[in-house]
């Protein structure tokens, strides 16, 4: 993600003996050790579950827009597979969102906020690579 511009390039620096980006692995793991500070493992994997569930949603109400106009192939093949089966994606993710009760949706939301606020920050104050 650095590498295409999303994320600050410093991320996309790759080391020159082992080829790993080491100081991308410094980061997740400066993140990864304030979440583990939250104490209750079960609550992190919930509202990181809630978050990724919402990505979903969203990816597949994506694809329903996109395939909504697109009907190449058989008009069945194109109900089934450009119609229903996005947005039994999108149902079937925020169901399964829905499921994970309030703190989950609290800080499932909060951490989707911080993460769309942070790219929305960067796209406006970085420069392009």
């Amino acid at each position: 993600m650095a590498c295409a511009g999303v994320l600050p390039m410093i991320l996309c620096v790759i080391g020159e003996n082992r080829r790993t980006p080491w100081f991308t692995i410094i980061v997740v793991g400066a993140f990864a050790s304030i979440f583990a500070l939250v104490g209750n493992i079960e609550d992190v994997a919930e509202f990181t579950n809630f978050a990724i569930l919402l990505a979903f949603a969203g990816v597949n109400a994506s694809a329903l827009k996109l395939f909504a106009k697109n009907s190449s192939g058989g008009r069945l093949k194109h109900v089934l597979m450009d119609l229903v089966l996005p947005a039994m994606g999108c149902l079937a993710s925020l169901w399964l969102a829905a499921s994970l009760g309030w703190r989950a949706a609290f800080f499932g939301c909060l951490l989707l906020a911080a993460g769309v606020l942070l790219y929305l920050v960067m796209k406006r104050f970085l420069p392009k690579a």
